[in-house]
């Protein structure tokens, strides 16, 4: 193989184009040899560029700075690098990168060495590149989040700018490096950091999400939520872990604001509660000791009635005392065996007055007392029977004229309170209560109806 054919051979097998171009002091420039793969670069022939270097159709944007560049090489006898672009078939742009070495041949002529190389694919992935980081930097910048990056195979760490934003620091003044996240955290939360870390990147766990504390730059305390994923080699040993914090600083004291303002409200209730408690039971006590003196069948029905609702009264008292139970999910119910007859019996006493007052008869009360009394499992007597005082209070109404109103004696005589449309027989079963005071009865050692 002679010297020509190794030259060939040279050509056409470097990944790239060789040339040799000349420049002369009187403005003559062009080629004195092209390798052949210039075609498959521009679809140019090498003797036709050889002839005439002008088909080389350099982007109008790129020929000042191009000639800029061959003057400064040839004023410093430096080497040559240029990239640029050129118009080939179609007009699509292909990105190019030319490197020589100027030779000074005469005094008027200089000879540039060197290669074009076609860097067209290496410049869309930088501007891919560059548009995915551009959009994560919107993205980052849109939650507001700052970012930091550990690469363990480098052992180096990065803090986007808004990272140390949140800390309160200009990006310059916090370095790179792993002892500005160790003298930002506080040293009581660094060893949970590190434990989740390597609990997360050995497979214990599936996610990393944790909250610490750092120091800001005013001296103040952050909460921070961090959120990390890992990367993984083809042996899946972690190379790299990336994560995003954010400032949750105000939730955490907004929480603990809430925290202290229910605190603040169970204590009032509390003591609402025993306040009412004291003067209540000196009621109740009035309301016994007014029973044990002489009344009417009218005026011990009355009394029964305070004293019930001073009763229901108390067990109110007593659930606002339970409400720190009830926040905390430990309220628990008292199903019990009740006298649904009791209960209907205590309803008829605390709102006959009130609904003979407005023309009414709680005739569904009295009925039920004609049969014998039913024992019912119920979740909670004292709750049931407070919630089934609401339906005598709001149930309709009808008036009557005056003359069916009842009228007050003083005795025991159930027949001078009958309305004119109902038997003495039936009113002495509804309201003839006096004999007994009604009270919820457990049915310890009675066996409940067979259909309950």
């Amino acid at each position: 193989m002679d010297a020509r054919d190794r030259l060939e051979s040279l050509t056409t097998t470097v990944p790239g184009v060789i040339f040799q171009w000349f420049e002369r002091k009187n403005g003559q420039r062009g080629f004195y040899y092209v390798s052949p793969k210039i075609k498959d670069y521009l679809g140019i022939t090498a003797e036709e560029l050889v002839e005439d270097w002008s088909r080389i159709q350099i982007h109008p944007d790129d020929m000042a700075v191009w000639q800029q560049s061959i003057d400064q090489a040839l004023a410093s006898a430096s080497d040559w690098n240029f990239e640029g672009r050129f118009i080939v078939a179609n007009d699509s742009v292909k990105w190019w990168r030319g490197i020589s070495t100027p030779v000074r041949v005469t005094d008027t002529e200089t000879v540039f060495n060197g290669i074009i190389v076609d860097v067209t694919a290496e410049k869309e992935a930088e501007a891919a590149l560059r548009a995915a980081t551009w959009r994560m930097e919107l993205a980052v910048r849109g939650t507001n989040d700052g970012i930091w990056d550990w690469d363990f195979e480098q052992d180096t760490m990065w803090f986007s700018p808004r990272w140390k934003a949140i800390l309160g620091y200009e990006d310059h003044e916090l370095p790179n490096e792993h002892e500005t996240w160790r003298n930002s955290i506080l040293p009581e939360d660094q060893e949970d950091a590190w434990r989740l870390a390597r609990a997360y990147n050995s497979g214990e766990i599936d996610e990393y999400l944790a909250t610490h504390r750092y120091r800001h730059k005013d001296g103040t305390l952050r909460h921070l939520l961090s959120r990390a994923t890992h990367i993984q080699d083809e042996n899946g040993k972690v190379t790299r872990m990336v994560g995003a914090v954010t400032d949750i600083s105000e939730l955490i004291a907004a929480r603990e604001q809430a925290v202290q303002a229910n605190k603040a409200k169970s204590l009032f209730l509390a003591n609402m509660s025993h306040e009412i408690r004291t003067p209540m039971n000196g009621v109740i006590g009035l309301t016994q000791l007014l029973e044990s003196t002489d009344l009417s069948c009218e005026q011990r029905e009355y009394v029964n009635a305070i004293s019930a609702s001073g009763q229901s009264l108390l067990v109110i008292l007593n659930d606002i005392l339970d409400l720190s139970k009830i926040e905390a999910g430990k309220l628990v119910l008292d199903p019990s065996p009740c006298s649904i007859e009791g209960l209907l019996t205590e309803l008829g006493q605390l709102f006959r007055p009130m609904h003979y007052r407005k023309g009414s008869i709680l005739r569904s009360i009295c009925r039920f007392r004609r049969f014998q009394p039913y024992w019912w499992t119920l979740p909670d007597c004292s709750r049931s029977s407070r919630t089934w005082s609401e339906t005598p209070s709001n149930s309709p109404t009808t008036e009557r004229s005056r003359s069916q109103q009842p009228t007050q004696t003083t005795g025991c005589d159930s027949k001078s309170e009958t309305p004119a449309s109902e038997s003495p027989t039936t009113d002495s079963r509804r309201f003839s209560t006096a004999s007994r005071k009604p009270t919820l009865r457990r049915a310890d050692n009675m066996e409940a109806p067979a259909w309950a």
